[in-house]
């Protein structure tokens, strides 16, 4: 995404500060669609491969994994969920890639 920016940006025919909206915009996207890949990955791993579970008060869904894999991508730490199981490690992959991103 950064890249496309980098390309395409100075190409864009509007003021500079409109440009660092459309930077703004692009990079809440682009994370936006990483927490996305990250909770549909939480929810395959736990579904279909079995491998470990998400404890706590909320039903297991795909909602459930996608609002955890926010929580977790954001470092903001677990909140009523938690892993369990060898899911722990793509959760800990997740939080260092969040923070690397975000930062």
């Amino acid at each position: 995404m950064l890249r496309g920016l980098n390309v395409g940006l100075p190409k864009l025919r509007i003021p500079n500060r409109a440009k660092l909206l459309v930077v703004i915009l692009a990079t809440f996207v682009a994370h936006l669609l990483e927490i996305a890949m990250y909770g549909v990955g939480f929810y395959l791993l736990i579904d279909s491969f079995d491998a470990g579970s998400l404890s706590g008060t909320a039903k297991f869904s795909l909602e459930t994994c996608m609002c955890f894999s926010a929580e977790t991508y954001t470092s903001l730490g677990f909140g009523d969920l938690t892993a369990i199981g060898p899911v722990r490690l793509l959760v800990g992959v997740a939080a260092l890639n969040g923070l690397l991103l975000i930062g």
